[in-house]
């Protein structure tokens, strides 16, 4: 895991600068982001080379739309294209940014 890259994630969830939406990583539409989709953003920010596609009104992200891609799983330090249920928590839990961030800074053992 990558403390480091891991903290810039609670953060930036914490920043209100994203507004959250579910089903997709991004909206553009909407300009909606999932908890995952953040992290996207994130670590292309960091300079990982992510292939980025507008595909109607969503993003993909190294051609995912719902899940993280490999690059954001190395740039993380995870395990999985889905850390901590996160798509759980965020879609169907309907958890805020803010409560999805205190999870993966407890799990992370971050403070």
């Amino acid at each position: 895991m990558n403390k480091e890259n891991i903290k810039k994630w609670i953060d930036a969830l914490r920043s209100g600068d994203y507004m959250q939406g579910s089903g997709w990583l991004h909206n553009v539409k909407e300009n909606e982001y999932c908890c995952l989709g953040v992290a996207c953003e994130l670590a292309i920010r960091d300079g990982v080379d992510v292939r980025v596609e507008v595909c109607g009104d969503f993003c993909s992200y190294d051609g995912s739309t719902t899940a993280l891609p490999m690059s954001v799983i190395s740039w993380l330090g995870v395990n999985g294209s889905n850390p901590l249920s996160a798509i759980e928590m965020n879609d169907e839990r309907g958890m805020s940014f803010d409560e999805i961030a205190n999870v993966i800074e407890e799990d992370a053992y971050i403070s």
